[in-house]
């Protein structure tokens, strides 16, 4: 009769952590759908020109590593070079950036932000600070400094493993590998 109870007892406490792991997937899942969606809209960060905020983050990475390659941005990014390669297309066309040979290879070009890139990045950032100290203040009516810097950190974190996690194949596509040996 004990034995039984015990697997009652065990059977409802990983129904439980089930359901637990479920919601917080799905709150994930849901973070995720809804940032995609600010992502991909275009936004004037105050130039008066339309930017996806993709575009925008990618650029900032161009104007703080100057001559950046972009299969350096394809690895950042977990993209494939083709979709960076768009990207970088449509920033050299608004005139953010520049494209310059290296000597010894006629494959790949450095990346570098114009006068007018630069401007934008420093347009965006404070944008983003604006963003992200709005959100922090509302943070704040809920959590404390020490619960907000552990969100960031554990954010943080994460983008870490999703990048360990991501690799471009052989036929060009981004794949993620959620193999725990890894």
């Amino acid at each position: 009769m004990k034995k039984e109870k015990d697997k009652q007892k065990t059977k409802g406490q990983l129904a439980e952590m089930l359901d637990q792991l479920d919601y917080r997937s799905n709150l994930k899942f849901r973070f995720s759908a809804l940032l995609y969606r600010t992502i991909v809209e275009e936004k004037d960060y105050g130039n008066g020109e339309q930017l996806k905020m993709l575009d925008a983050h990618i650029l900032k990475d161009i104007d703080e590593n100057q001559g950046i390659l972009s299969v350096e941005l394809s690895k950042m990014w977990c993209r494939t070079r083709s979709a960076i390669c768009v990207i970088i297309r449509r920033l050299e066309k608004g005139g953010y950036i520049t494209k310059k040979y290296i000597a010894g290879n006629k494959k790949e070009r450095a990346l570098f932000t114009t006068d007018k890139g630069h401007q934008l990045c420093e347009m965006h950032r404070r944008y983003d600070a604006r963003q992200t100290g709005e959100l922090i203040q509302r943070m704040l009516e809920k959590f404390s400094p020490e619960e907000i810097d552990s969100y960031f950190r554990v954010l943080e974190y994460q983008i870490e493993v999703m990048q360990k996690k991501c690799h471009i194949d052989e036929a060009g596509n981004v794949v993620f590998s959620y193999d725990s040996a890894e």
